[in-house]
C-alpha cells in the first residue's frame, strides 16, 4: 500500500520506518528541511533501535521530502503526526494539522478515495471540526477524503517496542466499522508483533479515550506519592512495601505505583491538564485531574524538605544529583522534576552538582547558574549526599562505591 506519513518527528519517523519495514511504500514528509537532511544523513535521535531501523529500510521503499508534491497524490492513506502544542488554557492547538489537511485536499489525487488518519493527540471534538473543514475545502474535488483518529500509546525510550507491541489499537471513525477503518486497522496490525485489542469507536470517543488513559496513569502516580507522604509520617511504616502490596491487587496493578519524584515529560502533564480544561469548558468538575496535578507539582519541594531535614536544615552541604531527564534513560528534560529538585535544593543553600551524560546539553539552560556539572573522574569523596533522581541503574559506576548512608535513590 502507498502510505504518506506527514511529520517525521520523534513518533512520525519510527512509524514511517516500521511501515516501510513491513513492505508498504512510504513517503515521509516534513517541512523542516534540516530534519529531512538529518534523516538522509542517518542522524536521528538517541532512541533505541531507531538508527538501526533507518539503516535497514534506507534501500527499501522509503522516501523523504520537505514538500507536498505530486508524489503524495499517489497515496490513498495518509498519517498525520504533527505537533499539537498546549495553549495557555492547556487545550491543544490543532492548527498545524488543519494547515496540512488544507494543503492535502487542495491537491489533485490519482485515487477517488483517500483516508486521512490523525495520530497526534487532539482535543475532544477537534476531529469533527476538521471533518467540516475537509468537507468545505474539498467540495469540488473529484476525490473523497475520510477522516480517522488513531493515536499512539508510546513512551520515549521504548517507541519502537511500544509500536510493535501495543496493548491496543484505538481507532476513531465517522461511522464505526467502516471500510476505511478496516484498512487502517489492518495496516496498523501489520506493525504489531503481538495480538492487540482492537478498540473502534466514534471520533470523539477516541479523542477522550487517548487523554483519559494518560490522565489515569498520572492519577496513579500521584496517588502513590500521596501514600508515600502519608507513610513517611509514621516511624514504622515503609512506603515501598506498602505500595508493592497495593500493586499486587489485580484490580490495581504494580505499574507506575511507587513513591518518588512525580511525572514529567512531553505527554503526562499536558494530557492531564488538557482533560481538566476540556471538562471545565463543558461544565464538568475535574477534581481528580486537578488534585493529581497539585500532588505532582509539590513533589520536588517535599523531597527537598526530606533532604533538608536529613541535614537538620543546615545548608552548605555538597550534594551530587544523578539524572536530569524526566525519566531514566531519556534525554528529554521537559517538566523534569529532577531539574526542579536540583534548583530547589540550590535555592536552599546546598552546593549542587549534577551528572547526566545523556541529557546535560538539554538541561543546562534549565538549571540555576551556580549549579556545577560533575565529571565522572572527579571522585565522590567531597559529597555529603548522592541522589539518584531518576531511579536508574545507569549510574552504578558511581553509586556502587559510596556508603549507604550517603546514597538516596528516589
Amino acid at each position: 500500500m502507498k502510505i504518506a506519513v506527514i511529520g517525521l518527528g520523534k513518533l512520525g519517523l519510527p512509524l514511517a520506518l516500521l511501515l516501510s519495514k513491513r513492505d508498504h511504500d512510504v513517503l515521509g514528509i516534513d517541512t523542516n528541511k534540516s530534519r529531512i537532511t538529518s534523516i538522509e544523513e542517518g542522524v536521528v535521535e538517541n532512541e533505541p533501535g531507531l538508527s538501526a531501523l533507518l539503516k535497514e529500510v534506507e534501500r527499501k521503499n522509503f522516501e523523504v521530502t520537505n514538500k507536498f508534491d505530486t508524489k503524495i497524490t499517489e497515496c490513498d492513506l495518509i498519517f498525520l503526526i504533527l505537533p499539537t502544542p498546549s495553549k495557555i488554557d492547556h487545550k491543544f492547538s490543532s492548527e498545524l494539522i488543519k494547515d496540512s489537511i488544507l494543503e492535502i485536499v487542495s491537491m489533485k489525487f490519482k485515487t477517488s478515495l483517500v483516508d486521512i488518519c490523525i495520530v497526534s493527540t487532539v482535543n475532544p471534538g477537534d476531529s469533527r471540526e476538521i471533518e467540516k473543514i475537509i468537507a468545505k475545502s474539498s467540495a469540488k474535488s473529484e476525490t473523497k477524503f475520510n477522516l480517522y483518529y488513531s493515536p499512539e500509546f508510546i513512551a520515549l525510550g521504548t517507541i519502537i517496542k511500544n509500536m510493535e507491541n501495543p496493548d491496543s489499537i484505538l481507532l476513531g471513525e465517522h461511522k464505526v466499522n467502516s471500510i476505511g477503518g478496516d484498512k487502517i486497522v489492518n495496516v496498523l496490525k501489520t506493525l504489531a508483533l503481538n495480538e492487540p485489542k482492537i478498540c473502534r469507536m466514534s471520533l470523539t470517543s477516541a479523542e477522550i479515550t487517548k487523554i483519559a488513559i494518560n490522565s489515569y496513569v498520572t492519577t496513579k502516580i500521584s496517588f502513590a506519592n500521596f501514600i508515600g507522604e502519608l507513610a513517611d509520617k509514621f516511624q514504622e511504616a515503609d512506603k515501598f512495601s506498602i505500595l508493592q502490596s497495593i500493586g499486587s491487587d489485580s484490580r490495581i496493578g504494580e505499574k507506575y505505583l511507587r513513591p518518588g519524584l512525580g511525572f514529567g515529560g512531553p505527554c503526562f502533564p499536558r494530557d492531564n491538564r488538557a482533560i481538566a480544561a476540556m471538562a471545565k469548558e463543558v461544565g464538568v468538575s475535574a477534581d481528580i485531574a486537578i488534585a493529581t496535578d497539585k500532588v505532582n507539582i509539590r513533589q520536588p519541594e517535599i523531597r527537598a524538605n526530606e533532604i533538608s531535614e536529613r541535614f537538620n536544615f543546615q545548608p552548605n552541604k555538597n550534594i551530587l544529583l544523578l539524572g536530569l531527564s524526566y525519566k531514566s534513560g531519556s534525554y528529554v528534560v521537559e517538566e523534569s522534576q529532577a531539574i526542579m529538585l536540583a534548583n530547589e535544593l540550590n535555592s536552599r543553600g546546598f552546593k549542587i552538582s549534577v551528572f547526566d551524560p545523556i541529557s546535560i546539553d538539554f538541561a543546562i539552560d534549565k538549571l540555576d547558574k551556580n549549579i556545577e556539572t560533575y565529571k565522572i573522574d572527579e571522585g565522590v569523596e567531597k559529597f555529603d549526599l548522592i541522589i539518584n533522581a531518576v531511579a536508574s541503574t545507569d549510574f552504578e559506576s558511581i553509586t556502587s562505591l559510596i556508603p549507604q548512608e550517603k546514597y538516596l535513590r528516589l
